[in-house]
């Protein structure tokens, strides 16, 4: 793949992406309570922050591997993994009026599973753009602009799409964005 290509592939999943955070935060606030809305970004650093982690750890052995069917394969699981929040985000809100007594420990188990399912889309980023700024250092500021601008994009798409869309939907918009840059 030309240089060019690697950098519109980092610019599309960085839109998907920061389009995927921006969502979520809306989602939150609604489902789970403004409280929690914040936990949108921290889930998207755990997430990015452990997928480039995994790629520093192999190393060595993602040195063999052919890039672009790495990136393709992380592209797609992180849309598909976008739509598997949506719908769990959709499907398993915590009941938060289930009862007064215990009721923060009852939801707490569910919580934790749909933040850490959240973790997903951003962990298949962090595995993509890792390896690529690893394996193109050369071009590190190049493919860092793209990863700007696509951020950028993603963020002014989020009113309009919310808009027009609503949250759940942005979701799948924003999952089948990064589907079609692993293809």
């Amino acid at each position: 793949m030309r240089a060019r290509g690697i950098g519109v592939g980092v610019g599309g999943l960085s839109v998907a992406l920061l389009l995927t955070e921006l969502v979520l935060t809306r989602i939150y606030s609604v489902t789970i309570w403004h409280h929690f809305a914040f936990l949108a970004v921290s889930v998207a650093l755990l997430g990015a922050g452990v997928g480039s982690l995994i790629v520093h750890l192999l190393a060595a052995r993602l040195a063999r591997v052919e890039l672009h069917a790495w990136l393709a394969g992380c592209a797609i699981a992180c849309g598909l993994s976008i739509v598997a929040v949506d719908l769990a985000l959709v499907h398993l809100p915590p009941d938060w009026y289930g009862g007064l007594t215990g009721a923060f420990t009852r939801v707490t188990p569910r919580l934790v599973a749909l933040f850490s399912l959240s973790a997903a889309p951003f962990l298949c980023g962090g595995l993509a753009l890792a390896a690529v700024f690893w394996r193109h250092g050369e071009r590190v500021h190049r493919l860092y602009a793209w990863d700007l601008v696509g951020a950028g994009l993603g963020c002014l798409l989020a009113i309009p799409l919310l808009s027009l869309l609503g949250g759940p939907r942005a979701l799948v918009a924003a999952g089948l964005l990064a589907c079609l840059i692993g293809v």
